[in-house]
């Protein structure tokens, strides 16, 4: 990289590192209390992708504004190349937003919110009764014991399960994110990316879906800036 690069790669940095530290307060705040820190920070690390979006257009728009991607692309630049500084800088965070989702110290599982009710009940069809593990409770309001009574079964996901969804959207992030597009076609893809994460995480919970089929949530990044850069 030359010297206007790595001026870029500092400016992007610092710009993220505000809004890290904004949205840092933000969910500290915000959290429930229950909330521990691995929940925290697997939230955080979600939501880096978004930061580096927002610190990259930034830093682009200021670049644009006092003409220096202007200067530059006039030498025969191309846009994104032009912006390769604040890319990499965006990358690089990107990257690490995902070792820290996978960390020992990083509950990635609060990312998937699933719920099993405690108890399951069953209502009779002619509305007597209703059954659960070891209980009927009567129309009249009688509880009765029918026998022991089993600890309800929970699905669990593994952690790991949110990475097949999120990692490809870290790795194609910045380089959406530094290259010149149409604001519809830009806006259109950033968020069907988003609610597709959503869903996916959501279905990936509730095991009605394998975790590597919420790798599809990047598609729209990664169609967006195959139409923008070729």
């Amino acid at each position: 990289m030359n010297e206007y690069d790595w001026a870029l790669f500092r400016r992007t940095l610092f710009a993220f590192a505000v809004l890290l530290a904004l949205t840092t307060a933000t969910v500290v705040t915000t959290d429930e209390a229950t909330s521990t820190a691995g929940m925290r920070l697997a939230r955080i690390a979600a939501l880096v992708p978004l930061l580096v979006i927002v610190a990259i257009l930034a830093i682009a728009g200021h670049a644009r504004v006092r003409g220096e991607l202007r200067a530059v692309e006039a030498l025969g630049v191309s846009p994104w190349i032009a912006l390769r500084g604040a890319e990499r800088a965006g990358a690089a965070v990107a990257a690490m937003s995902v070792l820290v989702l996978v960390a020992p110290f990083t509950d990635a599982a609060s990312l998937l919110p699933a719920f099993t009710p405690p108890i399951d009940w069953t209502m009779a069809s002619d509305g007597t009764r209703a059954t659960a593990p070891g209980l009927v409770v009567l129309a009249n309001g009688v509880i009765e014991a029918t026998r022991a009574a089993t600890a309800p079964t929970f699905h669990r996901v593994s952690p790991w399960a949110a990475v097949p969804c999120l990692a490809p959207i870290a790795c194609v992030v910045s380089a959406w994110a530094a290259t010149p597009m149409q604001l519809v076609l830009r806006l259109f893809a950033g968020a069907s990316t988003a609610l597709l994460a959503v869903v996916g995480l959501h279905l990936v919970a509730a095991a009605r879906a394998p975790s590597w089929l919420a790798a599809a949530a990047s598609l729209p990044m990664a169609f967006s800036l195959w139409q923008a850069r070729r």
